[in-house]
């Protein structure tokens, strides 16, 4: 199940529809901000340290092919262990980019509905209350404005990083900008949706409809693109499982962050009626 189109918010400010907004979209998470194992990390650390060493075996044994015991059929057998492996390599690296692709466009579009919500119900609040919270409503509509939240099209991301099998090079370099992307843009997601959060709750506080903060955001940490795709060209491609590592779980953290949120925004909503 997708969620639901991008709708803006309606001319005349309802509490009832905003609500209505905000729960429709916590209902969708269950189909948009799935976890993703980091199992998916071992299988590709494995492959990168298996693959060489086969590979290297494989050379070896072909330059001492003298050995009557090797034989014509080993030899095959080796070579096709070595393509199949490769085949099975290029398929995951495709798979996992195909389902972080995914899951950030789902979130991403979740996520605007969300606020579509929260803004009007913001307007309704300051329309029940007669009270002034224009600074408020501007700041998180110019952040929300502000989110890269464009699509990026997991399928066509998938078949470039597989180009790896057909067109190595051209591969490795979209699989590398893939991952420059993934942490980039989860980390500008989760810094700006904790500033709207925070403005929103500033909101709430100025209407009474709260105290004190809904729930205090742990923000990811910072990750530097330049350094891990150097470090990823000095390797070899052996730091890689690290990013891929760093790409899982910070997509996990800033979700489970959004899920504690919602979860007590969701309870303060249902105590109003």
């Amino acid at each position: 199940m997708m969620p639901m189109a991008y709708q803006p918010p309606v001319m005349v400010p309802n509490e009832t529809v905003a609500k209505s907004r905000i729960f429709n979209s916590f209902m969708l998470r269950a189909h948009t901000d799935k976890q993703i194992s980091t199992s998916w990390v071992g299988a590709i650390l494995a492959f990168q340290v298996i693959l060489p060493l086969i590979a290297i075996m494989f050379v070896f044994w072909m330059f001492n092919g003298t050995n009557p015991t090797f034989g014509a059929l080993n030899f095959v057998m080796l070579l096709l262990i070595v393509l199949l492996m490769g085949i099975v390599y290029v398929i995951v690296q495709g798979v996992l980019v195909f389902k972080l692709v995914d899951r950030r466009d789902n979130h991403f579009l979740r996520d605007r509905n969300l606020r579509v919500g929260m803004e009007e119900y913001v307007a309704a609040s300051a329309l029940t209350k007669q009270m002034d919270l224009n600074v408020e409503r501007w700041t998180m509509n110019t952040i929300s404005q502000g989110n890269n939240d464009i699509e990026r099209s997991p399928l066509m991301w998938a078949m470039l990083v597989s180009l790896i099998a057909i067109i190595p090079i051209v591969g490795i370099i979209f699989l590398v900008y893939s991952q420059a992307f993934l942490t980039k843009d989860v980390q500008s997601h989760d810094e700006k949706q904790r500033s709207y959060n925070q403005y929103f709750e500033a909101s709430l506080m100025k209407t009474g409809k709260i105290t004190q903060p809904i729930y205090q955001w742990q923000p990811i940490p910072r990750r530097d693109v330049a350094i891990y795709t150097i470090l990823t060209i000095l390797t070899v491609g052996f730091f890689l499982p690290y990013w891929w590592y760093v790409n899982i779980q910070d997509m996990n953290a800033h979700m489970q962050n959004q899920m504690e949120f919602e979860n007590r925004l969701v309870q303060l909503l249902q105590a109003e009626g």
